[in-house]
């Protein structure tokens, strides 16, 4: 229990350093079923609310990337009058939520999302005992192997 304690904690701490970051309202990690792992949100945000619609949000920007025959996606950047959001998967079970404010600087966040993809990643698959894995206390590794493994393997659980 106490590394999956530590490893919680490690996710937390990074969605908080994203959460820090100037114009940063949301950082989230959301599964694909709308259920969150890690939050951080300003007061009168609704961290759960949130991560439900971004579920769905991801489902429809990967279904108009296979319609449109250009892949899988890599981050959906969604800009409205009152803010921004962007969705970065991790993998095939797991993303990255953000919501901003309508001033931020798209290309900087863009970056610093791309940029802590691996880290949390790794944080995730750590707190996470992945279908298949060994039992609580054990040092098996996870399925997905280090982060740029997992960026070209899909994970136990395929949802579709």
């Amino acid at each position: 229990m106490a590394s999956n304690d530590v490893a919680g904690t490690r996710l937390n701490e990074l969605i908080q350093q994203l959460r820090d970051i100037g114009g940063i309202d949301l950082a989230a990690v959301v599964g694909n079923d709308g259920l969150l792992l890690a939050c951080s949100a300003a007061e009168g945000i609704d961290g759960e609310a949130v991560g439900a619609v971004s579920a769905s949000g991801l489902l429809v920007a990967e279904a108009l990337g296979r319609e449109l025959e250009r892949g899988g996606i890599t981050q959906t950047t969604l800009e409205y009058e009152d803010g921004i959001v962007l969705l970065t998967p991790l993998d095939a079970d797991v993303a990255l939520l953000v919501l901003a404010q309508p001033d931020a600087n798209l290309g900087r966040l863009r970056l610093l999302t791309r940029r802590a993809r691996g880290e949390l990643l790794r944080a995730v698959s750590a707190y996470v005992l992945w279908p298949g894995t060994a039992a609580e206390g054990t040092d098996a590794e996870s399925p997905q192997g280090d982060a740029q493994t997992a960026a070209n393997e899909p994970s136990p659980q395929q949802h579709g």
